[in-house]
């Protein structure tokens, strides 16, 4: 797996790879991840992942995935005390 790059963000830690033609996507919050993959042949330049942060629509989808999963987390760990 190779690093590609870190995309500045505020809050979020953002970093792309590269693996068998692969291209990931981790996003970071806390202890938190989601990791996205796209085919080599479906990125232009790894650059353009930079493009996610100025979308509003992208971002807060990956805002309420990381909601969703905290509030996943809260569930699980309720139902293991009891």
């Amino acid at each position: 797996m190779r690093f590609i790059q870190r995309i500045p963000h505020e809050y979020l830690g953002i970093y792309v790879f590269y693996v068998n033609d692969l291209y990931l996507l981790k996003i970071q919050l806390g202890p938190f991840e989601q990791i996205l993959k796209f085919s080599g042949d479906d990125v232009p330049a790894p650059e353009y992942f930079g493009r996610i942060i100025e979308s509003p629509e992208i971002m807060k989808k990956i805002n309420d995935n990381f909601e969703q999963l905290r509030q996943t987390q809260i569930l699980f760990l309720d139902n293991l005390v009891e």
